[in-house]
């Protein structure tokens, strides 16, 4: 765990560079981020606009279809994003290279094949803020 202003943000990371690449598991690989308010106001209200945009979406899917939001007790919010998709659902896209940060070792390239690919709707970027920048 890293603290920042106070703040606590957790990284933990898993891979092992004997993954066997052709495993079925492949797809279910992803990255994410759980964010926590602290208990303040602005952030509660947040959380409940977020629920309040899924329960419109929700109306619109055939009921268990929307993937529901996670409540555990805490004010948090929780994304996150695979890093590959099947081949058949890309369309024309094109397959892109993890950045450095994300896969030093290479590892998350091994495991592309023929069937899962990283591409751009599968890639994330990282924004840091410096201290004196306007945001």
């Amino acid at each position: 765990m890293i603290k920042e202003n106070g703040l606590s943000r957790r990284i933990q990371v898993t891979f092992k560079a004997n993954i066997n690449c052709k495993n079925r598991r492949t797809k279910w690989i992803k990255q994410g981020i759980k964010i926590n308010g602290l208990g303040t106001a602005t952030f509660e209200l947040v959380t409940e606009s977020v629920k309040t945009i899924h329960d419109v979406f929700d109306d619109f899917f055939a009921a268990g279809r929307l993937e529901g939001l996670e409540n555990n007790g805490e004010s948090t919010l929780s994304a996150s994003n695979r890093y590959f998709t099947h081949r058949k659902d890309v369309g024309q896209a094109k397959s892109v290279p993890f950045g450095e940060g994300v896969d030093p070792k290479g590892v998350l390239q091994m495991l592309a094949d023929a069937d899962y690919i990283h591409t751009e709707e599968n890639e994330v970027v990282y924004y840091k803020r410096s201290e004196g920048t306007k945001v």
